[in-house]
């Protein structure tokens, strides 16, 4: 059994689903643009901050502590657990070309697991709070599918679970905790039964007598 890399696939198109509409309502700079300009990156946010009068981070929980006061308002995204999912797969065989003229004869996996995951919005007041919920509405909305950051042709289905609120007054921060849940993700690869099955060269139809009915050749 090989282990998928759906965590990432996840992880990064719903983060790259709300950065998408961060920077659509002009509260980041293009990620892009300044991939190589650390200093030309921050000029951009310090001008946005002079504009709206704050600037939206991103971060996963890993670097959320750190930063937790130099980065306010932001949103984090958090990895919670895996539940059982519902859908089982068919048990037989399919075949996928190896590339090299071949096919490989695989088994999908049995059953799959639900993701749930945290998007957490960070604010210091009532007006950074509002503009937080109304991006992951507009990015998250109460059912979805989201599209794969590497391949916008597959999409993965997400329903929204609850909210809470935990404020930290020591700091003065808002803190509210939105729960999705995707649904029927495959942890593991599909199982390779064979790395090489040969391609059909001809097929042959016949009449209950024998005789050939249809015949058609690769």
């Amino acid at each position: 059994m090989v282990t998928s890399d759906i965590n990432e696939v996840i992880d990064r198109s719903i983060e790259k689903l709300i950065y998408t509409k961060v920077l659509a309502e002009g509260y980041t700079p293009n990620r892009l643009t300044y991939a190589n300009d650390p200093a030309g990156y921050q000029v951009a946010i310090d001008a946005i901050i002079v504009a709206k009068g704050f600037a939206i981070a991103m971060f996963g929980a890993a670097s959320n502590q750190q930063k937790q006061l130099k980065y306010v308002p932001r949103i984090v995204y958090s990895h919670e657990s895996y539940l059982p999912g519902t859908v089982g797969s068919d048990r037989g065989h399919f075949y996928e070309s190896n590339g090299g003229g071949g096919f490989e004869k695989k088994i999908r996996q049995p059953i799959t697991s639900n993701l749930r995951f945290g998007i957490y919005l960070i604010s210091q007041n009532s007006k950074q709070d509002r503009i937080l919920h109304g991006i992951l509405s507009a990015a998250m909305p109460n059912s979805s599918y989201v599209p794969f950051y590497n391949n916008p042709s597959i999409s993965f289905y997400v329903t929204y679970g609850y909210s809470t609120s935990s404020p930290d007054l020591s700091h003065g921060l808002i803190q509210k905790k939105y729960l999705f849940e995707a649904h029927d993700l495959y942890e593991a690869e599909d199982l390779i039964v064979d790395s090489n099955a040969a391609a059909i060269q001809e097929i042959t139809v016949q009449d209950d007598e024998g005789d050939t009915l249809h015949q058609s050749t690769n």
